[in-house]
């Protein structure tokens, strides 16, 4: 069981309209020490891993491939999620309820300046248009929330990202657009380790873990 401490919370994100009975995602956000009490389930097996600086992860999925496809991504299921630095990188958080009522998500780490570099944006956009419409296809309607974060001010290529690609993708297949959230940074990301991100899915809790400084944090 995960302890219910909360640092910065956002009650929900109401851009996403949910069925009645369907409980909004809940934010927490802190500083890395804040949450020392989640290593254990972060450490946990069944907890989906991304790591995107060396290329690991603890569970396959036909659209993740970093140097394939610019992306990675954890499995469409049940399990917590979890993936940490994200300096440059942006992420998405998909979740929502299968025909069997079961909370189900998917987490994504990608870095926009690799994908534009590598030349990978048309291979990019086609796996995320895939992963749109897989996870809408195994999930009911009035239950899914989709959330983006990160991203860096002071680089172009990382700035416009959301805009450009994953907005895009997501207005085709679900008409609505993912809720941003805590970003882009405006400092130097190389500074520290970035942010990291838990997802608690049977609960549809996020645990958003900065290093910068989070007075300013939008409300």
């Amino acid at each position: 069981m995960i302890e219910k401490r909360i640092f910065r919370h956002k009650e929900k994100l109401d851009s996403w309209p949910l069925i009645e009975g369907v409980k909004p995602i809940r934010i927490c956000v802190g500083r890395h020490e804040y949450f020392e009490y989640l290593d254990n389930a972060i450490e946990d097996p069944n907890t989906h891993f991304l790591d995107w600086n060396n290329n690991i992860q603890n569970t396959s999925s036909e659209y993740s491939d970093r140097n394939k496809y610019g992306i990675m991504t954890t499995s469409i299921d049940s399990s917590d999620k979890y993936s940490p630095e994200y300096l440059n990188c942006t992420g998405i958080l998909l979740v929502g309820e299968n025909a069997s009522g079961e909370t189900i998500s998917c987490l994504t780490h990608q870095n926009s300046v690799y994908i534009a570099d590598s030349n990978l944006i048309d291979i990019f956009n086609a796996k995320i248009l895939k992963l749109f419409e897989d996870f809408k296809n195994q999930t009911q309607s009035g239950t899914v929330e989709i959330l983006t974060f990160g991203g860096n001010l002071l680089c172009p290529k990382s700035r416009n990202f959301l805009h450009r690609n994953i907005n895009e993708k997501c207005i085709s297949v679900f008409n609505q657009i993912p809720r941003n959230i805590f970003g882009p940074k405006i400092e130097d990301s190389y500074d520290d380790l970035g942010d990291s991100v838990f997802f608690d899915t049977k609960n549809r809790r996020l645990f958003f873990m900065r290093n910068e400084s989070i007075e300013n944090e939008n409300e």
